[in-house]
């Protein structure tokens, strides 16, 4: 949680919650921070598709964060102490007390505490694995960033796909897998979408047109976006010889890509009711 200066210079708050950011807008309500086109023309949207100066990209860094889907890895000694700590851990060791110390079943005692070591330390190498694979997600290429400088038209200049933030022009090359969702702004491009939707035929995509009819913020069901974690099997540019241009969206966690792996972080690191029922049991016991 944290205050930070925005574009129009006002401090808004804002907070982190399951890898997500979320501000605290004027109308006092907490969103997630990212572009929003809704009840917009294609023609609106389109007027605003005009990339960024380096000085508003830098400025704009910190507010939507480094374009990854990287996690932190859990220390090993920090996930064996929380295992350890846990209702049915704890039960578990007064149970083996009460059998050694009243009882007197030293080696049943000490089986069933082998058995209960290991389980901590099976769950730990589990949880920190889980981790990594996560981290095998996250895509890192080197793109082509078009932007605005102090005289006319637009600078390339390669950058690492981290540095992206919304509002960016970037080129797409055939044969990349894209870092983040983006709106086709010029040329077409066929994408296969099978790692993400499952779709096994490659998708054609065009750029975004110039109508009233109301633009589509689904990335789904746009024929006008392309998805973080497809891959552009084809790219080109209207006149055949470049490659196609794309709009950066969204970015690290807010892309549809990085939904789906706040999801699947937030199913195995959900605190179940039994988990915390659990701990007020044993105490009061």
């Amino acid at each position: 949680i944290g205050d930070e200066v925005h574009l129009d210079g006002k401090m808004r708050p804002y907070a982190f919650y399951k890898h997500g950011k979320f501000v605290y807008e004027d109308d006092g309500k907490w969103r997630a921070k990212k572009l929003n086109f809704s009840e917009q023309s294609n023609t609106q949207v389109k007027d605003q598709l005009n990339g960024l100066t380096k000085e508003v990209a830098e400025a704009l860094s910190p507010i939507y964060g480094t374009n990854s889907t990287k996690i932190k890895v859990d220390n090993l000694f920090v996930v064996i102490v929380r295992d350890c700590t846990s209702p049915v851990t704890m039960y578990q060791v007064c149970c083996l007390v009460i059998w050694w110390g009243f009882r007197g079943y030293a080696a049943f005692s000490i089986f069933i505490l082998v058995l209960l070591l290991l389980d901590i330390l099976l769950q730990a190498y589990y949880i920190i694995s889980f981790q990594k694979r996560i981290n095998t997600m996250k895509d890192s290429v080197k793109v082509t960033v078009l932007r605005g400088t102090e005289g006319p038209g637009l600078c390339k200049s390669v950058i690492p796909s981290e540095e992206l933030v919304p509002g960016d022009l970037i080129e797409i090359p055939a044969k990349c897998k894209l870092p983040c969702d983006l709106l086709l702004v010029s040329g077409t491009a066929i994408v296969d979408e099978n790692l993400l939707t499952g779709e096994t035929v490659p998708q054609y995509k065009s750029p975004l047109p110039t109508n009233n009819e109301q633009f589509v913020t689904n990335c789904l069901k746009s024929e006008h976006t392309l998805m973080a974690g497809t891959t552009a099997l084809i790219s080109s540019s209207p006149d055949k010889h470049g490659h196609a241009t794309g709009f950066v969206l969204h970015t690290g966690f807010s892309t549809l890509k990085g939904g789906l792996i706040r999801g699947i972080i937030d199913e195995k690191v959900r605190k179940f009711k039994f988990d915390r029922d659990g701990r007020v049991w044993f105490y009061c016991l």
